[in-house]
Order: C-alpha cells, then sequence, then structure tokens
C-alpha cells in the first residue's frame, strides 16, 4: 500500500482535485443560469484548486525526471561537466521550491 501511495499520491490527488473543481464550477454554473444566486467562492477555490494540480504535476514529473528541457548544450558537454550542469540545475530548482515554500508560508 504504501509503494503504490509513493508511485500514485499525485496522480490520486490530481484527479480528486480535478472532480471536485468541475463539479464546483458545474454547480456553480447551473445555480448562477437556473436562479439569482451565484457562490462567489467557487471561482477562487478552482483557481486554487488548479494551482495545486498544477504543482502535483511539477512534483510528480520532477521526482520522473520528466520536465520539458531544452538538452543540446547539456548533450554536448563532456561527463564531467554534465554532473557538474546537474548539480547547478538541483541546486537552482531546490533554491526556486525553497522560496516558493518560504512565500506561501508567509
Amino acid at each position: 500500500m504504501l509503494r503504490f501511495l509513493d508511485t500514485r499520491l499525485e496522480e490520486m490527488l490530481g484527479a480528486l482535485l480535478l472532480a471536485v473543481m468541475v463539479t464546483i464550477a458545474f454547480v456553480n454554473v447551473v445555480v448562477r443560469y437556473c436562479t439569482p444566486f451565484s457562490f462567489a467562492w467557487t471561482e477562487e477555490l478552482t483557481i486554487n484548486f488548479f494551482v495545486w494540480i498544477v504543482l502535483l504535476g511539477s512534483a510528480r514529473s520532477f521526482r520522473d525526471g520528466s520536465h520539458l528541457g531544452m538538452s543540446i548544450l547539456y548533450d554536448a558537454l563532456p561527463k564531467s561537466l554534465r554532473f557538474c550542469c546537474y548539480l547547478l540545475s538541483m541546486a537552482l530548482c531546490l533554491g526556486f521550491f525553497g522560496a516558493l515554500a518560504w512565500t506561501g508560508w508567509l
């Protein structure tokens, strides 16, 4: 069970958030056109869920190494410089995610 969660947690959370997001948007559209009321909070919740889906997808592709990238320069480098380039890219990614976490915390 833990191995399944380790490999599929992002997909399951993303699918759940997408289903909730679609349901909330659909209910808001039906209520808006069938009644004079509208749920103001649904747009905010939908946007926040979409951001979480993007972050979950980024985490998944980061873990699998399947991010879209330009590798022509990386492929042209010798093996020792490739490793340095890899370390630099990991440090930059960790710095970015750390800054993202810090601003999110604030």
